[in-house]
């Protein structure tokens, strides 16, 4: 992981291994962009996954489509 994001290979959502990022971070994101998206009332898709354990049970089509 430090490799990775000293070559900034890091996507910016990533909070999982990572020094000074923590599950309070990523709630706190995710709460607020609920909130800007309600109040300006328009439409989005947010694909948030941990593909690790669960790789074969993802739907892929429909995975490529949000991602």
């Amino acid at each position: 992981m430090a490799h990775a994001e000293q070559a900034e290979a890091v996507a910016p959502d990533q909070y999982g291994s990572r020094k000074h990022h923590d599950s309070r971070k990523a709630v706190l994101n995710k709460v607020i962009l609920n909130n800007i998206v309600r109040q300006k009332r328009i439409a989005i898709a947010l694909g948030m996954n941990d593909a690790r354990g669960c790789y074969d049970c993802i739907v892929h089509s429909i995975a490529i489509l949000v991602l």
